[in-house]
């Protein structure tokens, strides 16, 4: 257990105070130990180091191993890359956990405030991501902190730790109504997060590296930290508030200074910009330009008209893209099915570093990644273009789908080679109107001719002498694929640069593009 900011530590042994709480009697064990060590010399590891011993106005702080409530949770950016690919809420957060039993632990975030208020005109924190700000209203579960001391306050109220209590919004609203307190005594909070039996204790016990650490705190320490985050403001990322208990725990340089600015604060930013600032219209490629487009264009079918065999490619940066399903940014798709039903699909320019042959040898193929579904029977699809080789079409898009026997039937007869037949796993998979809703977004746009997709180039990317030969980066991950496509189409169904201008930062959207190839497909 280390210790960070501490009282006195005298040589005798403790004993409690009067009318001290027994969080802050624990805590001056612990600095006595911290103390005790030091005099006597022990030598530490520098990587367990403990910071010397101050003295703060507002109290202590001190890393536990106990789970309960009341301790605070700090995301560490030990991980590989932590929060960054998913879940970025969690990136830097601080936690107070208010309830855990064996059963379930609860708790909120702390410094994630937003300019959000509800209709009572009260101002609104992200709290997790448990009925959240994502959900309907009705679902929404809002908690309210307060330091209230008054008897019907404590009626209404749970105590999370000596001083700072907890009601539901209803309670929190009936004591304003009856002048027992006012909305500024109350910060509320949307959402929580939540851990079933063992599941927190897991998370931390990871041998590859845990997503938390675990401190107990002062009250005044965490008024302080949440008070300075209401003085900033709701624009503020909560950032400095986690940097201040994690330097004050002595994590400084191994994860203050050496993650600041990083892949995973920017990820952040933008799950911020994204989910808890207002909405503002970004232009971008809508299915409705792209209809009128491809009914000016004479001859082709309509590629808003989803069916079996349209390619869709996705639009230039897309948040949801940036935020989760990294794979889809800047991706081809090929829909085998389409209907009322739903549709299924295959991303078609995501080489791995997987590779396979077809059965009784012969050379070996890239295997590309189709989709976060694995099939039922995790079996490849095979794909080629050969209209000689048996297979089930795919639409109008001149692409067969044939079984390995098939291929390898084909080559033996000598009406196709390798290197016509492309293997691809795991599939994507749309609900009902899923994927007209996404396509009517702008996050995708259907391709008015399929003669204009680049079909040799994607081919190629099953090639393992091919893409060995790419420079890595964007190229190596099917970007130029993407790029080829969109060159290729007519301006109209663009709607020119302007009309298709991002929706995010298409830098930072690249970046974790390749940060999901690498973790991912290598």
């Amino acid at each position: 257990i280390r210790s960070a900011v501490v009282a006195s530590s005298p040589e005798q042994p403790q004993q409690p105070r009067q009318d001290e709480d027994w969080r802050s009697f624990r805590a001056r064990l612990v600095a006595q130990e911290t103390q005790n060590q030091t005099n006597a010399g022990e030598e530490v590891d520098a990587s367990e180091a403990v910071p010397a011993a101050s003295v703060s106005p507002e109290g202590w702080v001190h890393e536990t191993p106990l789970i309960e409530q009341g301790c605070v949770i700090l995301s560490s950016t030990q991980q590989r890359y932590g929060f960054g690919l998913h879940q970025q809420y969690f990136h830097k957060c601080v936690m107070l956990v208010l309830s855990h039993t064996a059963d379930f632990t609860r708790g909120i975030i702390l410094n994630r405030p937003t300019p959000f208020k509800n209709d009572d005109g009260w101002s609104l924190w992200f709290g997790g991501d448990v009925q959240s700000f994502q959900d309907d209203r009705t679902a929404r579960e809002v908690t309210c902190l307060h330091t209230l001391e008054s008897p019907a306050a404590q009626r209404m109220s749970v105590k999370v730790i000596e001083g700072i209590y907890y009601t539901t919004y209803d309670c929190a609203k009936e004591l304003v109504d009856q002048g027992s307190a006012t909305p500024a005594d109350f910060s509320a909070f949307v959402g929580y997060a939540g851990w079933g039996p063992g599941q927190l204790q897991d998370e931390l016990d990871r041998t590859s590296g845990s997503s938390w650490r675990l401190a107990s705190a002062a009250t005044g320490v965490l008024l302080r930290e949440f008070q300075e985050q209401q003085r900033e403001g709701d624009e503020v990322d909560g950032i400095a508030t986690w940097e201040s208990l994690m330097r004050r725990l002595g994590h400084g340089p191994a994860e203050v200074e050496s993650s600041a600015g990083g892949f995973s604060d920017r990820m952040l930013k933008e799950w911020i910009r994204v989910n808890l600032r207002p909405a503002t219209p970004t232009p971008v490629v809508t299915a409705a330009a792209v209809a009128a487009a491809a009914e000016a264009s004479k001859g082709s079918r309509s590629p808003v008209a989803l069916d079996e065999g349209s390619v869709l490619r996705a639009a230039a940066v897309v948040s949801a893209f940036t935020l989760g399903r990294q794979y889809l940014h800047k991706s081809i798709i090929l829909l085998l099915r389409a209907g009322a039903l739903g549709s299924v699909g295959l991303v078609l320019n995501r080489p791995s570093d997987k590779r396979v042959a077809l059965p009784g040898g012969g050379a070996m193929r890239n295997i590309l990644f189709g989709g976060s579904l694995t099939l039922r029977d995790e079996s490849i699809v095979w794909l080629h273009r050969n209209p000689a080789v048996p297979g089930e079409p795919m639409g109008g898009s001149d692409v067969f789908k044939a079984s390995a026997e098939q291929a390898v039937t084909a080559i033996q007869r000598g009406d196709a080679r390798e290197a016509d037949f492309i293997p691809v796993k795991g599939v994507l998979a749309w609900g009902a109107g899923s994927l007209e809703r996404e396509v009517a977004a702008g996050h995708f746009v259907p391709v008015a001719e399929v003669g204009s997709v680049p079909w040799e180039s994607i081919w190629h990317l099953a090639d393992p002498a091919a893409t060995d030969a790419l420079s890595p980066g964007l190229e190596g991950v099917g970007c130029a694929e993407w790029n080829k496509l969109r060159q290729a189409e007519p301006a109209a169904v663009l709607g020119g640069d302007e009309a298709e201008s991002a929706d995010g930062d298409e830098g930072l959207a690249d970046v974790a593009l390749l940060k999901w190839v690498d973790t991912f497909l290598s």
